[in-house]
């Protein structure tokens, strides 16, 4: 009886041994980058080369949490405006030359002549008054969308079994479906949100 004992302690033991290998401990930060154009058709359907350009260039950082037990998914705000305003800054001339193009107008009529009845010390200096209002009022609208809650943040349970990552979502609008451990440590997530044209998101651990 004692070594029936022994030998069943020694199995149980090894059982649970197996067992706890099996839940890896994934917990940490991981970070996503999904580009803007897979999230909607706006790039497809842009009538200007610079709403197009941005739509298709742009990227959306994801950050994950994941503690023993609980999950957050949201979205990288400070990122996302520092991007757009970088991206303004770069193709700042190319955006006042369709702004200019739609009211029939080009650079060249805007003149140090004209910056002067206007108040300006010159052309030079009209152009970097714009260049401030315009970053400036897109900060600011970019941070009202971010206050307003874009359907990203989530958050919740979860548990680890065979591979897998399940989450018990808590409010969440992504739709989050299984996550997949990878062998390189990052997690690829199902998503049912049907307003994406992806249905996966490859969520990388940080280093």
């Amino acid at each position: 009886m004692r070594k029936f004992l022994a030998l069943f302690m020694a199995s149980m033991t090894l059982i649970f041994a197996l067992a706890a290998c099996g839940q890896k401990d994934i917990s940490g930060d991981y970070t996503a980058t999904v580009k803007m154009s897979d999230i909607n058709d706006a790039a497809e359907k842009a009538d200007d080369a610079i709403t197009k350009g941005f739509m298709e260039n742009m990227n959306i950082t994801l950050k994950m949490n994941l503690d023993k037990k609980n999950y957050s998914i949201s979205l990288d705000s400070d990122k996302l405006i520092s991007d757009v305003k970088q991206y303004a800054t770069d193709h700042f001339d190319e955006i006042v030359d369709e702004a200019l193009k739609q009211q029939n107008m080009d650079k060249s009529q805007i003149t140090d002549d004209l910056a002067k009845r206007a108040g300006y010390d010159s052309a030079q200096a009209f152009y970097d008054e714009l260049k401030n209002q315009m970053l400036k009022a897109m900060e600011d609208a970019m941070k009202k969308e971010v206050a307003k809650g874009i359907d990203t943040n989530s958050k919740g349970n979860y548990k680890v079994a065979g591979g897998k990552v399940i989450f018990a979502e808590g409010g969440s609008k992504l739709g989050l479906g299984q996550g997949q451990i990878n062998k390189d440590g990052s997690i690829t997530i199902k998503i049912s949100d049907s307003k994406l044209k992806i249905d996966h998101i490859d969520f990388v651990k940080n280093k």
